[in-house]
């Protein structure tokens, strides 16, 4: 059995998937047109692979340099009109998926009412399942 201090040397090394789920809501599949735009220079697009409404986790071509000054992003959801813009969010983990592709996982902050009501909205019309 490891000690403590094994445990405390080891445990940057596991990924986040091994640490406690620490969300306060359910995660939700989306839609396969469910997209999200990063308000970089220039934007980022990337596809949204599960929601709640604390926030959301989505895959991207990997270009780090597009990334590290982002806070805002836009949800859209393609061929419905539905349009979350200018969502505050913080980075919670990357994820690297292959040689091109990331995965990042975000936290929303600072959303005002009419946001979370249209976070809620999309996520009762624009989901599959739990994750």
């Amino acid at each position: 059995m490891p000690t403590a201090w094994q445990y405390k040397e080891i445990w940057p090394m596991l990924t986040w998937e091994f640490r406690p789920d620490k969300r306060k809501h359910p995660r939700f599949h989306v839609v396969p047109e469910a997209i999200v735009v990063l308000k970089s220079h220039p934007s980022t697009l990337g596809k949204i692979v599960d929601v709640s409404l604390d926030g959301l986790s989505f895959r991207y071509l990997h270009h780090p340099e597009r990334l590290s000054h982002t806070t805002v992003l836009d949800v859209f959801r393609v061929g419905s009109g539905y349009c979350l813009e200018r969502a505050a969010f913080k980075t919670v983990a990357t994820e690297k998926m292959d040689a091109f592709t990331e995965k990042f996982h975000v936290q929303f902050s600072g959303l005002n009412r009419r946001q979370k009501a249209k976070l809620k909205k999309f996520i009762e019309d624009a989901t599959l399942y739990a994750a």
